[in-house]
């Protein structure tokens, strides 16, 4: 952690970790990251391998400046999402097993539909 505080949750244990802190994740352990502070929190993030998570970070920053993933609830951002996951299903796996069904059948409709997450 480099500024501010962050909840990480690894397996099920929240943990909290403020600035200066580490937290290492295994290969292959369900996490996420909340942030509820309200303040803006800076962290580093390595992956060790990458694997193709550089790229979805890309496609993800991509698909939000050209205004296809928004804040809110719409279905358009939750089409281009599950999209997006289910392209890099292999590096971003949703923790629940019923999310990683409904994004596979979302997925399915966005590319019926035409949408793409590349350029």
């Amino acid at each position: 952690m480099l500024d501010g505080v962050l909840e990480a949750l690894v397996g099920q244990e929240w943990r909290t970790l403020p600035a200066g802190q580490t937290l290492q994740v295994p290969p292959g352990a369900v996490h996420t990251f909340r942030n509820r502070s309200g303040q803006n929190v800076k962290f580093r993030c390595v992956h060790e391998p990458a694997r193709d998570f550089e790229h979805y970070l890309e496609r993800l920053y991509w698909l939000s400046a050209m205004n296809r993933i928004r804040a809110g609830r719409n279905l358009t951002s939750a089409l281009y999402a599950s999209l997006l996951f289910d392209t890099h299903r292999r590096d971003q796996v949703l923790a629940r097993p019923g999310a990683r069904i409904g994004t596979r059948a979302l997925a399915s409709v966005a590319r019926l539909l035409g949408m793409r997450v590349d350029r």
